[in-house]
């Protein structure tokens, strides 16, 4: 196998063999040194090597200690042993194991298949068939052994036991749904159902932030705006900022010792920065040049209809080929807008959801998506998964859906409903209220579930006498 391995897989595998105890063996079987481009990688992978043969176990903190000769030099190359080795210990929290194994095998099988192919070609020649029948049929059974056929009851259980790792789900800052780990999810498709321009952009922004707070990596595909725009509310969601100075109201939540919403005051947000004032920009600046690339995003627009499936796959292997990126979580603004056949359009959005929650298993990552709420639900008090646009199937393929609604007397105050319409792992159908202020571009600042007294309370918050009706008064 002479080809060389990909940037971002020696990162990772480096980084696997280093720390993991589970893949180390793996890749120690199946990758050679001379597969790695950089006699760097080279070098610190044959003494990596060395150590499992002796110890049956991966280095971890000991890496350092296996470099010992090369460090104490004060040389430009002894730097970049050291470079590697902060990279490797940087990469290990977050490692994308199952993925990373799986583009391993994906690598092998294929150079097994170039070779075979190679041999039963000359055997062929030679008119020797059956040599070149059972070349070829090696190379089709020959490939890594990584995973399990499946999950025995034992191994059930141990998974129980383990419970969910931290990055495996997105902590959303709204305890109602972390206490159920009701956030975006890897190997899952998270769908956030929105009346039109009412939220939906802002929730994916509030999740990527989240995301970022928990050091995983982001790429944001945006079909509806511009990457300037999307990427300035990120920083507004991030750092609370302002468009232009001025006065920001929210309400504040009170509560009574059993936790219950008794009423709201209208606050005034203090020291709030504004991107009017040029000295905003520096004071961002300086706070991004602290998280030292900590922040890992990069946001990508496209036009409306531009790509489909396809082409997303293709962004997200150009991705990891370029740049040696390998996302946590795709945040897609949003699904509904990707290029599908219009002939058969429900048909092929139901599909293109199904698409999504794939890319989401393959690459073992985590989906999260926005989709719009049919004219019945732009109007009504409460949107349910019903209110959903086109095909309703999206509800069905959706590991957890969460809807939004808004009367006019809460935009007026600053408060929002969520409705957890879908979950697959945990309790649903159930009403979240948030307080929030997209004028510093926070989607939520403060969150309660729901009684029945609340609406007695928004109208008399509102000054209204009535809140409007639409027949829909799930609470």
């Amino acid at each position: 196998m002479s080809e060389k391995l990909s940037g971002s897989l020696q990162e990772n595998l480096l980084c696997l063999v280093c720390f993991s105890d589970t893949g180390f063996q793996a890749v120690r079987d199946s990758v050679a040194p001379e597969l790695f481009t950089s006699q760097v990688y080279r070098d610190i992978l044959e003494r990596i090597y060395d150590f499992i043969d002796r110890f049956k176990k991966p280095p971890k903190e000991h890496l350092a200690d296996l470099l010992e000769d090369v460090l104490q030099k004060d040389t430009p190359q002894s730097q970049l042993y050291e470079q590697v080795i902060v990279a490797a210990h940087g990469l290990k929290d977050n490692l994308n194991e199952e993925y990373t194994l799986t583009q391993l095998d994906t690598f092998v099988r294929q150079q097994r298949l170039k070779i075979g192919v190679v041999q039963a070609t000359q055997f062929i020649s030679e008119g020797d068939l059956d040599q070149a029948e059972t070349v070829l049929e090696d190379a089709l059974r020959n490939h890594l052994q990584l995973f399990r056929p499946g999950l025995t009851l034992r191994d059930v259980l141990q998974e129980m036991k383990k419970g969910v790792e931290s990055n495996d789900v997105i902590n959303m800052g709204i305890p109602e749904l972390d206490k159920r780990r009701l956030g975006p999810a890897r190997k899952e498709l998270f769908v956030f159902i929105g009346p039109p321009k009412r939220g939906k952009s802002w929730m994916l922004g509030h999740i990527t932030k989240r995301a970022l707070m928990q050091r995983l990596k982001v790429s944001v595909v945006t079909l509806e705006m511009s990457e300037k725009l999307w990427g300035s509310r990120l920083l507004q969601s991030l750092f609370a900022i302002t468009k232009r100075e001025g006065e920001v109201l929210y309400s504040k939540m009170e509560r009574d010792k059993l936790g219950r919403l008794i009423g709201l005051d209208r606050v005034k947000l203090k020291k709030v920065l504004a991107f009017s004032d040029d000295k905003t920009f520096k004071r961002i600046a300086e706070k991004l040049d602290s998280f030292e690339g900590r922040l890992e995003v990069f946001i990508r627009e496209f036009p409306t209809r531009a790509i489909g499936i396809h082409g997303l796959r293709a962004y997200l292997g150009s991705l990891e080929r370029t740049q040696q990126f390998l996302p946590d979580i795709l945040v897609l603004d949003y699904a509904d807008l990707l290029k599908v056949d219009t002939k058969n359009y429900r048909i092929e959005i139901g599909a293109m959801y199904q698409e999504l929650r794939g890319i989401a298993v393959e690459r073992n990552m985590m989906v999260a998506t926005a989709s719009q709420a049919n004219r019945e639900g732009a109007g009504a008090r409460m949107v349910l998964d019903t209110h959903t646009a086109e095909d309703f199937s999206k509800i069905g393929t959706a590991d957890c859906a969460i809807t939004y609604s808004q009367t006019q007397a809460e935009r007026q105050l600053g408060l929002a409903r969520l409705f957890v319409s879908n979950a697959r792992t945990d309790e649903d159908k159930f009403t979240i209220l948030i307080t929030q202020t997209y004028a510093t571009g926070q989607f939520c600042l403060d969150s309660i579930r729901m009684h029945d007294s609340y609406w007695d309370q928004i109208r008399v918050a509102a000054g209204v006498e009535e809140e409007e009706e639409d027949g829909n008064n799930t609470p």
